[in-house]
């Protein structure tokens, strides 16, 4: 029942938007009855059958960016699983969720070497642009970027006004 649910609310993410907030209440809830649902799914079939939601709420967690999230519901995934899974290739794909959350903290985590850009060398050109407002011409250095649809005069009333 708990896989049909939450297979239903993630469905339903875009037509609803609480449903992804019930799709995580509901994974909690069904997570906390996996300790006595594992036995039973064992003795029952000698393994652990495929459970979507370890996948999916790790899934879930990557897209929001929340990587410790993410490598929480993948860890706990593998936890259960043991090496008693069905299918060895859903734990394979939970170990490779858990290496990319960690490595992706681990890179949050480390400071951003700065990149300097370059400065141009050569003579300062200069460039003659018409304002959209008043018509008169005016003069600024070539840079990257947008072009000012406004000379300076005009953005500083406009700045005036604003702020009265």
């Amino acid at each position: 029942m708990f896989c049909e649910l939450e297979h239903r609310l993630y469905r339903s993410r875009t037509a609803l938007p609480p449903a992804l907030d019930e799709f995580a209440a509901v994974c909690e809830q069904h997570h906390s009855e996996m300790t006595s649902i594992r036995p039973a799914l064992a003795d029952r079939f000698g393994a652990v059958p495929l459970i979507e939601m370890y996948r999916q709420a790790a899934i879930r967690y990557q897209k929001m960016k929340l990587w410790t999230a993410a490598r929480e519901w993948a860890q706990r995934g593998i936890d259960l699983y043991g090496d008693q899974a069905v299918r060895p290739e859903a734990v394979e794909d939970l170990r490779h969720r858990v290496i990319y959350a960690t490595a992706k903290l681990e890179q949050s985590s480390r400071p951003q070497a700065r990149r300097s850009v370059p400065v141009a060398a050569g003579p300062v050109r200069l460039e003659t642009l018409m304002c959209a407002d008043c018509g008169r011409t005016f003069e600024r250095v070539v840079t990257r970027g947008r072009k000012p649809r406004t000379c300076p005069i005009c953005r500083e009333e406009q700045t005036k006004l604003l702020t009265d």
